[in-house]
């Protein structure tokens, strides 16, 4: 969230926000999911580019959803000291406004970016922390969802730049060293899957005159890389790990949290950073959200 962050705090962080959600029963995140299709129609969908998760339909369990936002307010005022202020001013706000936490809610779980940073701005929030609430605060949604959805699914042919499950950009990429191969990781339900090691996952550009990238050495993760495209001036964050090493799911998180300096070389050399909350392209707008 910060480039001043060290690990310490974000781990400890992490760790609260993960025993947390793996703690969520299944039958708690929703009165009502979305409808999940056969596994043959999943198939067609996934193998005609389209994402699979349209939150259309879905009817939040609102206790659960404002517990875990209190939480996740909690916990970032006890291990970020330098956001106490900002956050305590959020918690206030969403408690005092029940009908502004609710639409939080459906808009987050409809990946409306516009209406995040429109909040951020009316609260006086910086947007890392907005984004940052709308991910983990919807992602044991977005989790339950995926392991439903990418369930008896073949995704050997899924070679696209966005997350087959919720349409997200990635948050990561993952370089093994040993076999060349690149896995792209979604923050927003954690889906890992399998990408070209030499193209833009964002415009899928593979001109290697126009495809390049800046390592950085660290001494946690080993080797972190900018991968940069000149086509459409974005970029993406890339751990370098050895073919054996199996990163876990906080690990993963860990990594994309502390690798934020990253966000702002790149941002100073003119790349543009894909907000990880907008999607390749918009399913329709959540209609109906109730209690």
């Amino acid at each position: 969230m910060n480039p001043a962050i060290p690990l310490e705090p974000i781990q400890g962080l992490l760790l609260q926000l993960t025993e947390k959600i793996s703690a969520i029963p299944d039958h708690a995140l929703f009165a009502a999911a979305p409808p999940i299709l056969p596994a043959v129609e999943r198939q067609k969908q996934l193998d005609a580019g389209q994402y699979l998760l349209v939150p259309n339909g879905s009817i939040l369990r609102v206790e659960t959803a404002k517990g875990l936002l209190d939480f996740i307010l909690g916990v970032v005022h006890e291990y970020l000291p330098e956001r106490r202020a900002p956050i305590a001013q959020l918690r206030e706000f969403m408690q005092s406004r029940p009908e502004i936490m609710q639409d939080f809610f459906a808009k987050a779980l409809a990946n409306d970016t516009r209406y995040l940073m429109d909040l951020g701005r009316r609260l006086d929030q910086e947007p890392d922390v907005i984004l940052f609430l709308s991910i983990y605060l919807l992602r044991a949604y977005r989790r339950h969802l995926a392991a439903a959805l990418l369930d008896q699914i073949d995704m050997k042919n899924w070679w696209r730049g966005y997350c087959p499950v919720c349409g997200h950009w990635p948050g990561l990429a993952f370089l093994h060293a040993d076999s060349g191969q690149r896995d792209l990781w979604c923050v927003a339900c954690t889906t890992t899957w399998r990408f070209k090691r030499i193209q833009c996952p964002f415009c899928l550009n593979e001109n290697q005159s126009q495809l390049h990238y800046l390592s950085v050495e660290d001494e946690v993760m080993q080797q972190l890389r900018l991968y940069l495209c000149d086509n459409c001036r974005r970029y993406l964050k890339c751990v370098a790990v050895n073919e054996a090493a199996s990163f876990s799911a906080m690990e993963k998180d860990v990594a994309y949290l502390t690798s934020a300096y990253l966000d702002y070389l790149a941002t100073e050399k003119g790349y543009i950073q894909e907000p990880v909350s907008s999607v390749r392209y918009s399913p329709e707008t959540v209609n109906h959200y109730h209690a």
